[in-house]
């Protein structure tokens, strides 16, 4: 995790993800010509108006390329503000970030309206989990990944998910293989954040289960209950890293060092977590079928997120 970006492909500025995590340069997306004009604006701004930087970029870039058929639907996702008032909207949204960066001491109450904020920008919760089509897809095949890993076993589950080749490698090119599997190509801002979201999930079960000695076979010992932590885990990154990504260029833009602007993304982080508080323990994903019934609750959880996540 390191600063984000308002727009931007997957990447990180301060590399605390494993390597396996990074995406290779190619995949870096220029920010749109207007980013630039955005900020020439908001430096001519009026009196009072803070540097709030240019949450709305994300939503100029256009839809993400279709991933299957769910994706396909959705490809007005990172659409621009229809009316002045959207636009307003986002504008508050972002101005209410910027106060809750800027407060020193406890943020929590400024994080809560921020969050209101912002999920009232998005339509709603229920309109926000529906634009959210490659977090939900990039988690429904996180769950099922991880649910076959408890069920048979990793290397069965690796030759499941056509990563045969990889059976037998050293950890860190198992991982990034895992990666490139369960998450879109980070071709558009929504796609690089759900990127992320699995590549955060991933470097924690890397972490816990396989450590520095790269022992693999430790991931055989996953439970349902990591599965089900996992899931819910990387629907708060995704939630988290989307509203950085397009409310969140202040971060880079303040004076604060690189250590204070990561502390600050660390604190939003734990807030969304804690706000995000999510309870399927009565649900076992070693039972669900993921291409069906366990996508419509993903479905499912994304809009409870969004809706506990607006509730601040």
């Amino acid at each position: 995790m390191g600063t984000s970006k308002s727009n931007g492909g997957p990447k990180d500025k301060i590399p605390l993800l494993p390597e396996w995590a990074l995406p290779p340069p190619e995949e870096e997306e220029p920010p749109p010509e207007e980013a630039d004009e955005n900020e020439g604006e908001d430096q001519a701004g009026g009196e009072g108006e803070p540097d709030v930087g240019d949450g709305d970029d994300a939503e100029g870039e256009g839809g993400s390329e279709a991933e299957g058929d769910e994706d396909a639907e959705h490809e007005e996702d990172d659409r621009e503000p229809s009316s002045a008032a959207e636009s307003t909207t986002w504008r508050s949204a972002r101005i209410r970030l910027n106060k809750a960066i800027k407060k020193r001491g406890d943020r929590r109450a400024f994080f809560k309206q921020a969050a209101q904020s912002y999920t009232r920008a998005r339509g709603g919760a229920g309109q926000a989990a529906r634009n959210s089509p490659s977090g939900r897809s990039a988690t429904a095949r996180l769950g099922g990944f991880l649910s076959d890993v408890a069920r048979r076993g990793l290397n069965a589950a690796l030759e499941g998910l056509n990563l045969g080749s990889v059976v037998g490698k050293d950890a860190r090119t198992v991982f990034a293989a895992i990666s490139n599997a369960l998450s879109p190509d980070g071709s558009s801002p929504e796609q690089a954040v759900a990127r992320e979201a699995v590549n955060d999930v991933l470097a924690d079960l890397y972490d816990r289960f396989v450590g520095p000695d790269g022992d693999l076979a430790k991931l055989d010992a996953l439970t349902g209950e990591d599965v089900t932590a996992s899931v819910v885990d990387s629907v708060s990154a995704y939630i988290y890293r989307r509203w950085l990504q397009e409310l969140g260029k202040q971060i880079e833009k303040k004076a604060v060092s690189p250590s204070e602007a990561v502390g600050l993304e660390r604190e939003a982080k734990l807030f969304v977590k804690d706000a995000v508080r999510l309870d399927f323990k009565s649900v076992n994903p070693l039972a669900i079928d993921w291409t069906a019934a366990g996508r419509l609750m993903i479905d499912d959880i994304y809009n409870q997120a969004y809706l506990l996540f607006g509730a601040g």
